[in-house]
């Protein structure tokens, strides 16, 4: 039960956990405090660990302290109340694991753009490029059939930034005419932590690996920095904007934090 003080300080560390349904269903979960979250407990998914993640504040503000075991507590009632959320985050992560990166022989699989799609090598052209034919897409690597895994990727990282530009800045352009603010500019980032960022000099970056997603996803992201535009805070006003411009951000957000797991390209010289 609540006891009464200031705050909390969870003593307990990041670890593995398992509750039991009332229909014997066993579901393991990873407990993870943290210092960066403050008020909100936060529901996502480990596609490395493939195990639902529970993330609490690691100190509680206000005029109660919360005992380790009623927070734990919490936690297991959370993932039964959230099952269904849990096993669609799962089988959310196992699309992105199955489609991620297969190269071998000269040809394989990669996600691109939220698909499973075909990649080859040939020969005969002299620049890389996205062949696509009606709903089908194969991605063709100008290179030659003997071709590395690190000439693979390269390759692959060269023609994505130029995919991304194009594409990210097309998802941008449709919001032109409902934002309320617009960046002086834009331009795409490495970052492998952030997604996205918006700065105080009016300028938005977005990741290049946002092309490894479908595009409602990316369209969320960017719908999220621009609100940053107006609202340089994650206040309720804030949320309000993300959901004028993207009505249905809570399903891309849950789909973009299923994604914890994509290709993985040699990036030389960064």
């Amino acid at each position: 039960m609540p006891e009464a003080g200031r705050g909390l300080s969870l003593r307990l560390t990041s670890h593995q956990r398992a509750v039991t349904a009332e229909d014997g269903e066993r579901i393991e979960y990873l407990f993870q405090p943290s210092r960066r979250h403050r008020t909100r407990v936060i529901l996502s998914y480990d596609g490395r660990q493939d195990k639902p993640v529970v993330t609490v504040p690691y100190r509680y503000a206000g005029p109660q302290m919360l005992s380790d075991e009623f927070v734990l507590q919490r936690c297991d009632e959370i993932i039964l109340q959230k099952r269904e959320y849990v096993r669609w985050m799962r089988a959310q992560t196992h699309a992105v694991l199955d489609a991620a990166y297969c190269i071998a022989g000269g040809s394989g699989y990669i996600l691109y753009r939220g698909r499973k799609t075909a990649v080859a090598v040939d020969a005969t052209a002299k620049t890389s490029y996205v062949d696509v034919t009606g709903d089908d897409a194969v991605i063709r690597l100008a290179l030659p059939q003997t071709c590395s895994r690190k000439e693979v990727d390269r390759a692959l990282l060269a023609l994505f930034k130029v995919q991304a530009k194009t594409v990210l800045g097309d998802l941008m352009e449709a919001y032109r005419g409902s934002a309320r603010h617009w960046p002086a500019s834009w331009s795409l980032s490495s970052a492998r932590m952030r997604w996205g960022c918006c700065t105080t000099r009016n300028t938005i970056r977005l990741c290049w690996r946002l092309i490894f997603l479908d595009d409602a996803v990316a369209s969320y992201v960017i719908a999220h920095e621009l609100a940053h535009l107006e609202h340089f805070n994650h206040s309720k006003a804030f949320w309000k904007e993300v959901e004028r411009l993207c009505p249905d951000w809570r399903v891309q957000l849950a789909k973009l934090n299923a994604a914890k797991v994509l290709p993985e390209l040699e990036e030389v010289g960064q």
